[in-house]
């Protein structure tokens, strides 16, 4: 029997390591800002039937059948947040798998910070300014309400589902405030990166030809808030929403699948032409053709209506169509990913988070100042609608506007920072470890001094 020379088979190991062709997910920065301004036009344009226009709604003094388009278009933002839970989970096992030591991973902890070191700066920023926003109420916040403030500040609201959307109680007190709302997502991927060391242990392990059987699981996965509610004959209306909608555990099979999919994706067995351009075409035909009230069988706009169709779409129903936008975002041969890498989209692209964390408290604080502004009686500020046309500018205008400045202003030196911290304090510890494990010089010694 031939045994291969310990040295051989260190150059044919090198020899692989070296063919690993690196993955650019510059065509993605761009992908994240445009999910992030669906969602965000969602929030302004397509939850403005929900029990007749708001006043902060865009759209509230447009032509009857342009509001009707935009709230038909817009609303498929809803769906748009599980594509950055299949985003995160292909993108960091991507990282790993094209990395010259794929399976060496750093600490859990060491893990989770350095995401957080990204992220949790305008985290807190959106709930500083929240605080800022209810500064004449807080004198009338309950303990719930400070409850809510402590999970939203350590991550955990999503657990909690009624912390997440408006107002619950809790032993009898009345919660007053939601601090913000749209940051759910966050306590989801806290979560979710939690468990990628064990999730892509496992991963490693799978079988190549397990790999399409895994994601196509995982995609059936969605069905489950359905198959819910039919096995236990809940009507939309007395179904728990705020559970099927922002508990982590709704989601996870959509971060795993993003995990398969990279695998996939790293091995060469997913090769569509053109895939990004087809994937965006189809949510442009989709969203301009049907509204999510018709596509998921709902009586009526709102949560309380929300059917088991509209959460096997919510919940990762469009699986196979973010698969087709990444695949095709990090391929080169798609002309829509020689759009999308141009400085201009990774500048924008790059800024995609704070958008999205900072919408709903923008919403609030822009909102109050405009109508302030244009209607000086305070029995008109709920008057419809602020303005035609300028609102629609002014808001888009400004939140655009305090997300770059976010970003490049306050997440990116905090990053920075925080990472030269990490990288002390993790030294320090290698350092430690090396003290204790260092050969001991005699009898009962510990460490070498």
């Amino acid at each position: 029997v031939f045994f291969p020379s310990t040295a051989r088979m260190a150059a044919t190991e090198g020899a692989a390591l070296k063919a690993v062709k690196k993955v650019r997910f510059d065509g993605l920065v761009f992908s994240r800002y445009v999910a992030s301004c669906w969602i965000v036009a969602y929030h302004f344009y397509g939850q403005a039937s929900w029990h007749g226009p708001a006043p902060q709604t865009g759209g509230a003094g447009l032509p009857p059948s342009s509001r009707h388009l935009a709230m038909r278009f817009f609303g498929w933002g809803t769906f748009w947040t599980q594509y950055f839970f299949f985003l995160s989970g292909f993108v960091l096992t991507t990282a790993r798998l094209t990395s010259r030591q794929p399976d060496e991973l750093k600490p859990t902890w060491r893990f989770v910070a350095d995401r957080l070191t990204t992220t949790y700066p305008a985290y807190v920023f959106a709930l500083v300014l929240m605080v800022f926003d209810r500064g004449d109420e807080l004198a009338m916040a309950t303990k719930y309400d400070w409850l809510n403030f402590g999970l939203h500040l350590t991550l955990l609201q999503a657990w909690w589902p009624k912390m997440v959307w408006t107002t619950g109680t809790l032993g009898g007190l009345t919660g007053l405030f939601h601090w913000n709302t749209p940051a759910w997502f966050m306590s989801a991927l806290f979560f979710y990166w939690l468990l990628f060391k064990p999730l892509y242990r496992g991963l490693r392990l799978l079988p190549s030809l397990a790999l399409v059987p895994a994601f196509l699981g995982l995609w059936a996965c969605s069905s489950a808030t359905a198959i819910d509610m039919r096995i236990r004959n809940i009507a939309p209306t007395e179904a728990d929403h705020n559970f099927y909608r922002f508990n982590p555990i709704m989601s996870l099979h959509i971060f795993v699948a993003g995990m398969v999919f990279a695998r996939l994706f790293a091995e060469g067995k997913v090769a569509v032409p053109y895939s990004a351009c087809l994937g965006y075409a189809a949510c442009v035909i989709a969203a301009l053709t049907v509204s999510v009230e018709d596509l998921c069988g709902m009586t009526h706009s709102g949560q309380d209506f929300e059917t088991g169709t509209f959460y096997f779409f919510h919940n990762g129903g469009l699986l196979p169509l973010h698969a087709l936008l990444v695949s095709g975002l990090c391929s080169d041969l798609d002309p829509l990913t020689r759009l999308f890498k141009r400085p201009l989209g990774i500048f924008l692209g790059s800024a995609s988070y704070a958008q999205y964390i900072l919408q709903a408290v923008v919403f609030r604080l822009v909102g109050q100042a405009y109508r302030a502004a244009c209607y000086r009686d305070p029995e008109h500020y709920h008057a419809y609608p602020y303005g035609p046309w300028t609102w629609q500018l002014v808001l888009p205008a400004t939140l655009l506007v305090s997300a770059l400045t976010t970003h490049y202003g306050l997440s990116v030196p905090c990053a920075n920072h925080l990472k030269t911290k990490l990288d002390e304090l993790q030294a320090a510890l290698d350092k430690a470890d090396d003290v204790v494990a260092a050969p001991a010089d005699g009898y009962g010694a510990i460490s070498k001094v």
